[in-house]
């Protein structure tokens, strides 16, 4: 069973792989800010124009102080893929769904520090049944947890940050703790890994960069 190293290295192949999908977003970032200027009121995407719609902004990079602080306000490492994004690309705003944010929690939750239930192997099982056709909409169902926090926020569960909100409960999050650190999931009621047109699990870079894809129509 791969561990946490071994699924991350795979999220990132390397420092210089990063950079390169870096460059690559701010390309493609700026070719669909482009896109919107030119077509003004005639052409938006999802969530943009929306009353809580991330309206085209982007909020000024983060940091290694800022980053340092969401860090202690979370009690735990953030993900590699996620400090480079924060501190290269923006801190907030223009995204998937309603926006791409990284909220700091009101208070502490010792469910952030805690591992992600679903591991590599119950992952590979879903994403399975999804690209082979015996089960498209397979999910996992999160489990019960006794010693969560009292809070409401939600998704509940342990081991992963919120990326976005499509609307109607349906989140997107990067998992923080546990096998599939790194990796983005989707809370739609149940559970499941975001894959890739091949298949593959991705990581926030990638999961960015396939959205900037399907804005700009580049996902042939």
């Amino acid at each position: 069973m791969p561990s946490r190293v071994d699924v991350e290295s795979l999220v990132m192949q390397n420092h210089n792989e990063a950079i390169a999908a870096i460059d690559r977003i701010k390309s493609k970032l700026n070719a669909l800010l482009r896109y919107k200027r030119r077509r003004w009121i005639f052409w938006d995407i999802f969530g943009a124009t929306a009353p809580h719609g991330h309206r085209y902004k982007q909020k000024p990079v983060l940091s290694s102080e800022a980053l340092n602080k969401l860090e202690q306000n979370f009690g735990v490492s953030l993900p590699e893929e996620l400090k480079l994004f924060l501190t290269h690309i923006h801190g907030g705003g223009l995204g998937p769904g309603y926006g791409f944010y990284i909220y700091p929690d009101p208070k502490p939750l010792t469910r952030r520090r805690r591992p992600f239930p679903f591991n590599s192997a119950m992952a590979a099982q879903v994403i399975e049944a999804r690209t082979s056709g015996t089960e498209h909409w397979a999910t996992l169902e999160m489990p019960d947890d006794s010693d969560d926090d009292d809070d409401d926020d939600y998704p509940a569960g342990a081991g992963f940050i919120p990326l976005t909100h499509h609307g109607c409960g349906v989140f997107d999050v990067l998992v923080t703790v546990g096998e599939q650190r790194g990796l983005v999931w989707c809370c739609d009621m149940n559970w499941f890994p975001i894959i890739s047109r091949e298949g593959k699990s991705m990581g926030l870079l990638a999961w960015y960069e396939d959205w900037l894809d399907r804005c700009l129509g580049n996902n042939k």
